[in-house]
């Protein structure tokens, strides 16, 4: 099984030569690396060349001279690798050893997979703690337990994320409003056309900085995110493709409480006439 790997940079020459080491060091062979530079500011294109060259015959680069954002990089990689499988890693983060292993052994074991999701360790003050992104890590079929339930899956970001090409190409392109956190998109698309397979072990990094776009920002909306953005981005794919799932509702739970909170105050205020 050929693996692919895409990694989309913006800005991070603090910490990519550690990305890109720990993609380079897997001892799983085949797979191809492509690194796309999404015109950069700093100096992430010099730490990029210079990796090219210990690397060359393992490291593939695109720069784009204007920032374009995470979902467009991700779009042009998909559409120029051609592995099996596509795997993901923020230039931010970076793989321990046996990742590239997991995948492949992932896909194989569970043939029916569209998704491999594994958990990831948190770096914090430069040291790697034994805190996991993720406490919890389910498996299935995702697309029928959503529809059911009503309430948006969760998976682990970027870094920890493997995905089939066949069920990436269903889902292209990636709409330019993602320009960070595109894995939101990716995942909650990617999942109506497979099951989901988990590990709860770590296969990676992620690092805790005062840059990131979502864990531990303040400035991040959450709550504006889904409904501004992700909610009317996923339901507009979902009614494209004639599928059953859509977001942003009240949920059954939701609405049973309403109805109990109602039913409540009215007897309250008739008590008090």
């Amino acid at each position: 099984m050929k693996l692919s790997v895409i990694m989309s940079n913006y800005n991070g020459a603090h910490y990519i030569k550690e990305a890109i080491d720990s993609v380079v060091g897997q001892d799983y062979q085949p797979f191809e690396f492509l690194v796309i530079d999404d015109g950069s500011t700093d100096h992430s294109r010099d730490v990029i060349d210079a990796a090219c060259d210990r690397y060359a015959d393992r490291v593939s680069t695109h720069y784009v001279n204007r920032n374009q954002g995470q979902g467009s990089s991700f779009n042009y990689g998909i559409n120029h690798i051609d592995g099996e499988v596509v795997c993901f890693i923020d230039s931010d983060d970076f793989w321990l050893p046996g990742k590239l292993q997991s995948v492949a052994k992932a896909f194989t074991d569970k043939p029916n997979a569209v998704i491999y999701q594994h958990n990831l360790l948190l770096l914090k003050n430069g040291q790697i703690t034994d805190q996991k992104f993720r406490e919890i890590l389910v498996e299935g079929n995702y697309y029928e337990h959503s529809i059911s339930s009503r309430l948006l899956p969760q998976f682990v970001p970027t870094t920890g994320l493997s995905i089939k090409v066949d069920c990436l190409k269903k889902i292209l392109p990636i709409p330019d409003v993602f320009r960070v956190c595109a894995d939101g998109y990716i995942t909650r698309t990617s999942m109506c056309w497979g099951e989901v397979t988990s590990s709860y072990e770590a296969f990676g990094v992620y690092r805790v900085h005062e840059s990131n776009n979502t864990y531990g920002n303040n400035k991040f909306n959450e709550k504006r995110y889904l409904k501004n953005l992700l909610y009317p981005a996923l339901n507009k794919y979902y009614v494209d493709h004639d599928l059953e799932l859509r977001y942003g509702n009240e949920t059954l739970l939701e609405k049973i409480l309403d109805t109990s909170l109602k039913k409540i105050l009215r007897e309250y205020l008739d008590m008090s006439v």
